[in-house]
């Protein structure tokens, strides 16, 4: 009986492992993407802010 118990709790261990990975790299894809939205938006908001200034 403790060796099926050990055993679920390995089996349990290794799905909450494996869902923790899958949500890390759907994480990461999302940071990814963000990273790259600010990337392209960061000049377009210096020079916007740049030409208010010259007004």
């Amino acid at each position: 009986m403790n060796d099926l118990t050990e055993n679920y709790r390995d089996i349990i261990n290794s799905i909450r492992d494996l869902y923790l990975s899958q949500m890390n790299l759907k994480m990461n894809e999302v940071m990814k993407f963000l990273g790259i939205v600010t990337t392209l938006l960061a000049p377009a908001t210096v020079i916007g802010d740049f030409r208010n200034e010259l007004r």
